[in-house]
């Protein structure tokens, strides 16, 4: 995709597909050694992909920092029932 219409082919693609092409773009036009979409969920929305975040980078443990730093970001909250749960066994340990 060259050229200033990809906007318009853009628009019918979709997201996590037009994620990877722009990542595909990035890695083969900058050389970077890793380039990879993150996708961005809106909570309140019930959880559909606002966004992608763009990771690229050559460093070779980056992908792995980043991928542990996005899992623990997304991660689900814990509900009181289980927060209470844990508590209890720690509590009938003692």
């Amino acid at each position: 995709m060259v050229g200033e219409r990809d906007w318009v082919i853009l628009r019918k693609i979709k997201s996590s597909k037009r994620a990877d092409l722009f990542c595909d773009r990035v890695k083969s036009e900058f050389k970077y050694a890793s380039v990879i979409p993150w996708p961005i969920y809106d909570r309140k929305e019930g959880g559909r992909i606002m966004y992608h975040m763009i990771h690229a980078t050559d460093h070779p443990i980056a992908p792995n920092l980043m991928y542990r730093a996005y899992h623990t970001a997304v991660r689900p909250k814990e509900s009181m029932e289980q927060l209470h749960f844990e508590f209890e066994q720690w509590t009938a340990q003692r």
